[in-house]
């Protein structure tokens, strides 16, 4: 009997134990989990406000310069992410053919998309969708590429050296997914911020 009642004990002792490390894992899980959380909302916020500090000096400096320019509507830089360029455009008194090849190949490049969901053939459908990606990206990169020419021209239409917009053609280099060209990619971001903020509010 006492055998038993011994035996017993130490079944329950280990059934304590072994609960009481599953609340201590719980417990360490959660605390992981409620860290990760707190450092995706501190990143996101981080983001955030760069982004919207970023967003308001770009606008305000491109609207600068289109009031140099002596643009009706320099206004329309606040225009999220396609007004600076339309500013920029316009001060580089530009043609709109590349705005319309963009729009052009972004359209055809959908356009094989919806058609390749109509093909049941899965080795045709990764064609069609291969080719349509490749037109898209490169109707953007030459958006991209037009927009530094524009750039260029708008500095010296305002009086300013046009080599600066070689340091907006260094962003491009964040695509490529190394450390290095990270830096060239951040560098050239930096450069251009300076460079924009002097075209827009220096005298000379």
């Amino acid at each position: 009997m006492e055998e038993l009642n011994d035996t017993f004990t130490q079944q329950y002792f280990l059934a304590s134990q072994s609960f009481n490390n599953q609340d201590q894992l719980n417990d360490l899980i959660l605390q992981k989990t409620i860290s990760e959380i707190r450092s995706s909302v501190s990143f996101f916020l981080i983001f955030l406000v760069a982004f919207l500090g970023i967003y308001i000096y770009l606008s305000v400096a491109y609207s600068k310069i289109g009031k140099k320019a002596k643009l009706n509507n320099s206004g329309i830089a606040w225009m999220p992410f396609f007004g600076p360029i339309v500013v920029i455009f316009e001060t580089a008194k530009a043609h709109w053919w590349p705005f319309l090849t963009t729009v052009a190949g972004s359209i055809l490049g959908f356009a094989l998309f919806f058609i390749s969901s109509l093909n049941e053939n899965l080795e045709i459908i990764k064609r069609i969708m291969s080719i349509g990606l490749i037109i898209i990206l490169l109707s953007f990169i030459f958006l991209f590429i037009m927009t530094v020419v524009w750039h260029w021209k708008a500095y010296k239409n305002i009086n300013k050296p046009g080599w600066w917009a070689l340091f907006y053609l260094l962003i491009f280099f964040v695509s490529i997914p190394t450390l290095f060209f990270g830096i060239i990619s951040m560098c050239g971001l930096i450069a251009h911020l300076i460079c924009i903020g002097l075209a827009a509010w220096s005298k000379k």
